[in-house]
């Protein structure tokens, strides 16, 4: 081979062994390249035949087994080093090998003999047990010959060449991970042998540094598994031989850099004074350029904390923020700089917020910093949360359709804002609190700004603002203006809610009533010492998933709709998850000793499928236990279904329970739903066209939404100021469109017999001898109704006209 060859081939023995100490993710990407199931704890020596075409395999197999050899040697040249700077000793590596040999022969034997002759590690393992036998063997027969005084061999060389062999057995069938540290093992009793037999002067507090350091180094260097473990039961060894030997102080001593060369302390050592140079250097050089030079980008393994690095790392992503996302993304997924990371993350983060001087720069934001954010920290990654999730809100905001709809969805960040703001304090952040301050204050006037500014243009523009909202339930938070009446709903929950034993309230109402708007709106309409605590039952699977989403739904509820802290939900409740909601309860009332609860269960009846599926009645147990005996509690169970549509087993449970019915708004309150959706709304609608939407919808609140939706919609389209009766005729096949799912639900779920009655009513105008049963059920769910003549029509005249689509 050439001697380039043979160059390149000891310098990628080299970088092998610094990947092995320091690099250990980046030796484990080349060895997985090679085969995606080799470790580095591979048995190498076996796999041959398997490899044996595999030039690539044999390559590193022979360069692992070089290290493997000679690895002693490069712990008996640094041990010698060290102990030349900490004494005036002479280091003589020809003596070490002389007292020494015995050690280095045997191990050489005992790789070379796995190595060449044997390749089934059951033969290994046999192998290896027959030499523990015959070195013991030997051993007690070395002891007689001895003490008979036959032996002329020192029986110490027979001992040190046996061992030697041992333990080249066991590093050449174990991989270079655990070859090579058997093999430090060797280069540490290889060199106290050689201090042992030359000189006399070492004190045996040099030997427990050298010792210490060097082991610790060695076995804590991600070389091993289960290191807690190896480092409590050398500490223990030590400092048991040390109270033996009577020597406590060396002990220690040995213990102290055992630690200190566990956390790698030498190594640690010289990449501070590395990384206190780069930050000063980079005074005269951009960050940028400094990255590459980052101590974890030659040592992967840092255990002790190092200074600067994160700081290095956001000014550089100011210059190039793709070199330092780079960087980021190697700290974490390649070294144990984690903690580095989240800390530049976050400076990177705070940095970007305090930047933005316009409306342009908080919707940069969010793309700039999606998947950027840091979770290990819990209360700092909630606020940068919050923070992205506004800047992405503001970007939803400006590509509105309409200078309106740009204001309305405006007005959520605004919120978001102002609630940030003032729970800074309740999150505990008082050292951060004044920076993530400026930043809200800075957002809130860019914000407010800019919906002051768009609304002076819409003021000059003729178009008709789109205020009007369906689908969605409303929230008070940012549609505060737009729910109308209820104030009958709210007087008869509030006059139940203060009697001294409250009854169970049921909250009736057909789909798209307002139901779940009404009680989102509840506590803005209710007496202060009563919390309401708005519960969405899910499609829940388990009494366990029940119970801590109710739970967890309960303390969101009281945090945003009256800013209670209510206790933290119980850790474990596998065991009786009722009993675990139960305690939970009592430590809520115990927290409030002077408010009553209002538990508001919205779609109770999805609680059935859960039931029924499980086969477990406890929500029911649990109910009729808290109606029982919890006066503080009150039950609010609204739904879609009376008592009489639902399964009997509802009805042992909501025995004496209050029925509040949520049908249509009164007129008057219809008329300010249609004219007065918000503030400063304009007079657009002629009495003829008011009268017709009444009409039409049967101050149905969410389809006066729709059609007064598709109204404003297309006089904006046409530029025209006012809406006439024909517009409300005009948009009714559009407004059906635009709600097809509502009314294909609303459809489906009849029975056949229905349908047809309905369909016959459309087409007839009439009914001949309708079935009583059907016509009861399709008045009791308010789709019919009984005219004074004895005839029956549609509630709803809207309703009406999507039957006649059904028409064939």
């Amino acid at each position: 081979m050439k001697l380039s060859l043979w160059i390149q081939y000891l310098k990628e023995c080299l970088m092998i062994l610094y990947w092995l100490f320091f690099k250990p993710n980046t030796l484990n990407q080349k060895i997985t390249s090679i085969d995606p199931g080799l470790k580095t704890t591979t048995d190498l020596f076996t796999m041959h035949l398997e490899f044996s075409s595999d030039e690539q395999f044999k390559r590193y197999s022979n360069q692992s087994s070089l290290l493997i050899v000679i690895f002693p040697l490069f712990v008996i040249f640094f041990l010698g080093l060290f102990h030349l700077l900490i004494t005036s000793f002479r280091f003589d590596l020809f003596l070490y090998l002389k007292s020494g040999l015995p050690y280095l022969l045997g191990w050489v034997v005992g790789i070379s003999f796995i190595r060449n002759k044997y390749k089934n590690k059951i033969i290994v393992v046999a192998i290896v047990l027959f030499a523990v036998l015959f070195l013991l063997f030997t051993l007690s027969i070395i002891i007689f010959l001895v003490q008979q005084n036959f032996l002329v061999i020192s029986p110490r060389i027979i001992n040190n060449f046996g061992m030697g062999f041992l333990m080249g057995l066991f590093g050449s069938v174990s991989g270079i991970k655990h070859g090579v540290l058997i093999g430090a093992y060797l280069g540490f009793l290889f060199f106290f042998e050689g201090i042992n037999a030359n000189t006399k002067e070492v004190s045996s507090i040099v030997e427990a540094i050298l010792i210490g350091t060097f082991v610790g180094l060695t076995l804590n260097n991600k070389i091993v598994s289960f290191r807690i473990w190896i480092l409590y039961t050398i500490c223990a060894f030590i400092l048991s031989i040390g109270m033996l030997l009577g020597k406590t102080a060396v002990s220690i001593i040995l213990i102290s850099c055992y630690f200190f060369g566990s956390l790698r302390g030498l190594i640690w050592l010289f990449e501070m004074i590395w990384i206190l140079g780069l930050y000063f250097y980079k005074l005269k050089k951009t960050a940028t350029s400094l990255l590459r030079l980052l101590p974890p980008y030659f040592d992967q393994i840092i255990y002790l904390p190092l200074p600067f690095m994160a700081e290095i790392i956001s000014l550089a992503h100011q210059e190039n923020p793709l070199a330092a996302e780079q960087t980021i993304n190697y700290f974490i997924t390649s070294t144990n700089q984690q903690a580095v990371a989240h800390k530049a993350m976050f400076s990177i983060a705070m940095a970007t917020f305090d930047r933005c001087r316009l409306l342009t720069d908080i919707t940069n934001v969010y793309p700039a910093l999606r998947n950027r954010i840091p979770q290990q920290e819990p209360i700092y990654g909630e606020i940068l949360e919050e923070i992205l999730d506004i800047s992405m809100s503001v970007g939803t905001a400006i590509a509105g359709t309409s200078i309106d709809r740009q204001i309305e969805l405006l007005q959520e960040p605004i919120f978001e804002l102002e609630k940030l703001r003032t729970d800074l304090v309740k999150k505990g952040n008082a050292k951060d609190a004044p920076l993530f301050g400026l930043i809200i204050n800075r957002w809130w006037q860019i914000l407010t700004d800019h919906q002051a500014i768009l609304e002076v243009e819409i003021a000059k523009s003729p178009r008709i603002p789109q205020k009007y909202l369906f689908g969605n339930a409303l929230e008070p938070n940012n549609s505060a203006g737009r729910f109308k009446g209820r104030q009958d709903v709210f007087r008869e929950i509030e006059n139940i809610s203060i009697e001294d034993q409250p009854p169970t309230l049921l909250l009736y109402g057909r789909r798209r009533s307002g139901k779940t708007s009404t009680l989102r709106y509840l506590p803005t309409r209710i007496n202060a010492n009563l919390v309401p605590l708005l519960v969405d039952i899910q499609g829940f699977t388990s009494m366990e998933e029940f119970v801590m989403e109710i739970i967890e739904q309960m303390i969101d509820s009281a945090k945003n709709r009256r800013g209670l802290d209510f206790p933290t939900k119980p850790r474990a409740i596998q065991s009786n998850p009722i009993q675990a909601l139960k305690r939970w309860m009592t430590r809520v009332e115990f927290q409030f000793p002077t408010k009553r609860f209002l538990l508001c269960m919205d779609e109770f009846e999805r609680l059935e499928k859960m039931m029924n599926q499980t086969s477990n009645f406890a929500p029911l147990d649990f109910f009729r236990y808290t109606m029982q005996n919890c006066d503080r509690w009150i039950l609010l169970f609204s739904g879609s279904h009376q008592l009489s549509e639902i399964n009997p087993y509802w009805s042992d449970c909501l025995i004496g329970s209050r029925c509040v019915r949520l049908s249509y708004l009164q007129e008057t309150e219809a008329k300010e739903l249609i004219q007065k959706p918000t503030e400063n709304f304009p007079d657009i609608y002629e009495p003829a066209a008011l009268n017709a939407i009444l009409q039409l919808t049967r101050c149905q609140p969410f389809f006066v939404q729709v059609i007064c939706y598709q109204i404003v919609e297309m006089l904006n389209l046409q530029e025209r100021q006012r809406a006439t009766a024909a517009d409300v005729a005009a948009v009714i096949p559009k407004s059906i469109d635009t709600i097809t799912s509502y009314f294909n639900e609303f459809w489906t779920e009849l029975e056949e017999p229905e349908q047809d009655l309905l369909l016959e009513l459309v087409t007839s105008g009439s009914l001949k001898n309708p079935d009583k049963n059907i016509l009861r059920h399709l008045i009791q769910i308010e789709v019919l109704e009984k005219t004074d003549q004895g005839r029956y029509r549609f509630q709803v005249p809207f309703v009406h006209k999507f039957v006649e689509t059904q028409v064939v």
